[in-house]
């Protein structure tokens, strides 16, 4: 009757005093949109269903279990993504004493990963985060805003510091603006030239052609 999870990558054993039925689920560790620090931090943590949120999260599993066949299609995908989400939550609430993982900065955390691994699509914003997240975007804006900056902002200074990036690596040299720009979801050379100017004070060529000549 308790949770637990555990990383497939990283080599378990699990030791049982008596019979037990177990199920396991299998799901990519992108759905948790958590750094390295913090699944490491809830990782072959115990929910109890007698304790704190595990009395409502371990019967919701269960639920989940007994009703497996009908998790078909998009929509019971959505479901158990939620479910996960919840999941986490719960860990963190039992882990708000270490570093990185509150509950008040675990959206936040979970936003920046989220970015991270989408910057490619030109559609991404509060709207997509918040539904990848299943949090409003009213509560995605918050947490943003008590780090002083917004979701916007956000994404554009990850999106010009990676192209910043590429511009400076020798072994990308060949690639046009235009086709590094699209890398990150940018593809307007004009927005993202004024963009990159106002963020670095020089546009993307005048950066590349200083870079390499030094």
């Amino acid at each position: 009757g308790d949770l637990a999870l555990y990383v497939t990558q990283r080599p378990y054993e699990l030791e049982y005093s008596q019979e037990q039925h177990s199920l396991v689920v299998l799901f990519p560790q992108s759905y948790l949109h958590l750094t390295p620090f913090q699944l490491e931090s809830i990782t072959a943590r115990t929910v109890s269903r007698t304790d704190g949120l595990g009395r409502v999260m371990v019967p919701l599993f269960e639920q989940l279990a007994e009703n497996i066949e009908v998790l078909e299609g998009p929509h019971a995908v959505a479901l158990l993504q939620s479910a996960l989400n919840m999941l986490v939550t719960v860990f963190a609430s039992e882990l708000d004493s270490q570093p990185g993982m509150n509950s008040e900065n675990l959206l936040f955390e979970q936003a920046q990963q989220y970015i991270e691994q989408n910057l490619s699509d030109p559609e991404l914003g509060p709207q997509t985060i918040a539904d990848a997240l299943f949090v409003s975007v009213r509560q995605l804006h918050a947490r943003f805003a008590a780090q002083k900056t917004t979701v916007g902002a956000f994404i554009r200074t990850q999106r010009l510091e990676h192209i910043r990036e590429d511009l400076a690596n020798p072994l990308m040299k060949s690639e046009s603006i235009s086709t590094i720009s699209a890398r990150y979801g940018l593809h307007d050379a004009s927005q993202v030239s004024r963009a990159f100017k106002t963020e670095f004070r020089e546009s993307p060529s005048a950066f590349r052609a200083r870079v390499f000549q030094s």
